[in-house]
């Protein structure tokens, strides 16, 4: 069998040790024919969460005599038929297929890897280039990547309104946690055999999944964060947005019609890509604040533009950040100093802080003006932050760089990414109503995430996991940034070897360099300590979400700890 560790939902469900795929073909048809009954006279009045999944499957084990290692597949079973009726009502074109890159030939495979995953050169030497090609043609996206960032991506990407995906066990338990908080139809199929090399899976139950269609609409909806997702999301659609900003934007022109092109740059700009998380914390914690819960209740204007002034101030300030750190692209197009000159970009950056000013100030009719100048003062507050962070970045870049410290370092990170989160948070819920104590928590809870999220990004930036297109890796280092795992790789005595390797960068390989850089931090215990500080990010951030006293913001904390910190779960019970 298939062996993994007990998944959380099923640890806690009082069954340990070690959790199976059965390899006999009847186990499996008996346990999912089980599930279907089960998950057909299973209540949709509360959501099916892990611990309520957990109990279903174990009682369907039960009833079936069989042993507990088969639990994990039992649960994910269970979820797959709870979801099968609303994923079947989705179509075909608002579907995820989530494949894993572990079934290909490595041997055979020509596929390469981008930021997106595996991209497959459709050779047929494998399972991925059949179910790939199948899937395509109904109209899905795929998505051939390890599961959990996948899922987070296609989550936070709105990629999609129903999700299939294919993984082992451990990864499928951790996906189900985040797909169920949005909201989204989830269903399954666990791989035979793990190993993360040539694996193998029922190709047959996955391609019934896919072709699956339903009658009439979709069973009843999961309470999530599905909704505003989407609606973070459309407040940047062109029109949508125009029509937010209205009269605050200037329009019209003289001078050769040169006056509004800085207008149009900027919001150009504003428009292009993005994950827009932090509108969503905006509205996802006004929602939480003013107790709505579902897609059919009216968000204000007022609040959409105080979400979209969160998105503002982070594109102006990635419009700055990329002019300091000398990047080209963004979003796998030309940054804005690439395509129109660094004084445009600055101006244009410039601009945007200005214009998120004024969208929080033009709305103290509509929230009163004491909420409003509250908003305008958690902006300016994470305005200062976040240059201080910068500039202290900027200042240990390049020759200072072996000047760092761990402390300094962390410090900046706090400073340059928590500071912009809890700004969000704060602002949704005061345009909520007053914040109280929970206000004060939600800086602890954003210090620990932006930190566990910037030491993801340098352990990101090095390829610590499987399948990077490593001609994208290493910016960090070869820009000489100042980065934790640097500098804990200098502190175990690598300081000298690492100079020498930077030194030596325009003559080697990217590839080769950033393999042997990784080497090193590997040798000297950077990556393995960088891991154990998100993990120990991740408890504290937990810790801080169950300290609230409204218990739905403490809600979306956990959420956003599972979107942001996907990967921080590793050596979960070690400190340092």
């Amino acid at each position: 069998m298939s062996e993994i560790v007990v998944p959380t939902s099923a640890a806690n469900s009082g069954h340990e040790g070690v959790l199976a795929v059965p390899q006999e073909a009847a186990v499996r048809t008996a346990v999912r024919r089980e599930a279907a009954a089960v998950a057909g006279m299973t209540c949709r009045c509360r959501a099916l969460d892990g611990e309520r999944l957990g109990a279903l499957a174990t009682q369907l084990l039960a009833r079936l005599g069989l042993a507990p290692e088969n639990l994990g597949f039992a649960m994910v079973s269970v979820a797959t038929e709870y979801w099968r009726a609303s994923f079947a009502a989705v179509p075909y074109n608002r579907r995820v297929l989530l494949l894993p890159h572990c079934l290909r030939k490595k041997a055979a495979c020509r596929g390469v890897y981008s930021a997106a995953g595996l991209e497959c050169a459709s050779c047929g030497a494998c399972a991925i280039c059949e179910l790939r090609r199948e899937a395509e043609e109904l109209g899905y996206q795929v998505i051939i990547s390890e599961g959990t960032p996948a899922v987070v991506r296609a989550l936070t990407e709105g990629l999609g309104d129903a999700v299939l995906g294919v993984a082992c066990l451990d990864s499928l338990e951790k996906c189900f946690r985040r797909v169920s908080a949005v909201g989204l139809p989830y269903v399954s199929v666990p791989l035979l055999r793990n190993g993360c090399v040539e694996t193998a899976a029922e190709t047959e139950v996955i391609r019934e999944l896919l072709r699956a269609r339903g009658e009439g609409g979709p069973a009843a909806a999961e309470p999530g964060y599905g909704w505003l997702l989407r609606a973070a999301r459309g407040l940047f659609e062109t029109g949508e947005l125009r029509r937010l900003l209205g009269d605050e934007l200037t329009g019209g022109g003289s001078v050769g019609e040169l006056l509004p092109q800085t207008e149009e740059m900027a919001l150009e700009w504003l428009a292009r890509a993005g994950k827009r998380f932090r509108p969503f914390i905006t509205l996802a914690a006004y929602a939480a604040g003013a107790k709505k819960d579902n897609a059919a209740t009216a968000i204000p204007d007022a609040v959409k533009r105080v979400a979209v002034a969160m998105e503002i101030f982070h594109k102006a300030s990635l419009a700055h950040d990329d002019v300091e750190d000398d990047d080209d692209l963004r979003y796998g197009q030309p940054t804005l100093h690439a395509a129109h000159g660094i004084p445009s970009a600055i101006n244009a950056g410039d601009y945007l802080v200005g214009l998120g000013y004024r969208l929080v100030m033009a709305q103290k009719e509509a929230l009163g003006a004491d909420c409003a100048a509250d908003v305008a003062a958690a902006l300016a507050d994470a305005h200062v932050k976040l240059c201080r962070g910068q500039g202290a970045e900027l200042l240990l870049t390049g020759a200072r760089v072996g000047e760092a410290r761990a402390a300094d370092v962390l410090a900046i990170y706090a400073l340059k990414t928590a500071p912009a989160f809890a700004a969000a948070m704060v602002a949704g819920m005061r345009v909520a109503g007053p914040a109280g104590a929970d206000g004060e928590r939600v800086a602890a809870f954003c210090r620990h995430l932006g930190v566990g999220y910037q030491i993801l990004d340098d352990l990101d930036d090095l390829g610590t996991g499987a399948g990077e297109d490593e001609r994208a890796l290493g910016q960090d280092f070869l820009r000489e940034r100042p980065t934790i795992l640097r500098v804990f790789a200098a502190e175990a005595g690598a300081g000298d070897e690492l100079a020498r390797l930077a030194g030596e960068s325009a003559e080697r390989s990217r590839p080769e360099l950033v393999k042997e850089v990784r080497a090193v931090y590997e040798r000297t215990g950077a990556i393995e300590k960088g891991r154990r500080l998100v993990a120990k990010c991740r408890r504290r951030a937990v810790e801080t979400a169950g300290e609230m006293d409204n218990a739905a913001i403490g809600q979306l904390m956990l959420f956003l700890v599972d979107m942001v910190l996907e990967n921080g779960e590793a050596d979960a019970g070690k400190d340092n």
